[in-house]
């Protein structure tokens, strides 16, 4: 494990039966569906992880690799136990995890915009893309990468002509709002995400529609 994942180490997280047995069934209906008529196996597993883990951060800012590499362990498995036991599990603990991160960058943020000097002096690039790009490596990148998104955002906010203070509020109550809804949500949402991946595995314009949606 990387340094500091002990302290970060929760206990495990199980699924219902009922979750499970959503699963499972999920997983059969899509391999005998018109799509691709395909079970389940460890390469159409390793894609329905990373689609959850994009479905998540899909700009790569999140999540660094030290935690997909922890993950590495349910991801083998995760084609196995998804056709035979419906095991969600591994959804919570990523999800549970994803809050985690998100909760720091949002700290970080109410931080440098209390803290930090925004000027606009020197040319700086920065992609606002980064599907493709590498996750990063430690928190220090991470942080990195937030700082310069922050920065975007508020020159944005800057050209609309918008005051420091003004701008401070918005982007400080933006991400507050992220990180609560990401607090408030609930494990049938969580298992809509994680299903939502699995079904867009075999189709890319399909999705789970879970039972708060329905």
């Amino acid at each position: 494990a990387a340094p500091g994942f002990a302290k970060e180490a929760a206990p495990p997280i199980v699924s219902s039966t009922t979750e499970a047995n959503i699963t499972r069934l999920t997983a059969a209906l899509l391999e005998r569906s018109q799509f691709a008529h395909h079970p389940l196996d460890a390469q159409l597993a390793n894609a329905f992880f990373e689609r959850y883990l994009d479905a998540l951060d899909a700009e790569h800012s999140l999540f660094l690799q030290a935690d997909v590499k922890e993950f590495s362990v349910p991801r083998a498995t995760l084609a196995i136990n998804t056709r035979s036991t419906g095991d969600a599990a591994v959804a919570h603990t990523i999800f549970a995890r994803y809050a985690r991160r998100l909760e720091q960058r949002v700290a970080f943020i109410k931080d440098r915009l209390q803290h930090a000097d925004f000027n606009f002096v020197e040319q700086s690039d920065f992609s606002l893309d980064r599907r493709h790009s590498p996750r990063p490596n430690d928190l220090e990148a991470a942080r990195e990468l937030w700082w310069q998104r922050l920065r975007v955002e508020y020159l944005q906010e800057k050209l609309a002509k918008k005051t420091p203070q003004e701008i401070g509020k918005v982007l400080r109550e933006r991400a507050e709002r992220q990180l609560q809804a990401v607090k408030q949500m609930s494990r049938d949402g969580v298992l809509e995400i994680y299903l939502s991946a699995l079904a867009q595995v075999y189709d890319p314009h399909s999705d789970y529609l879970g039972r708060e949606q329905l």
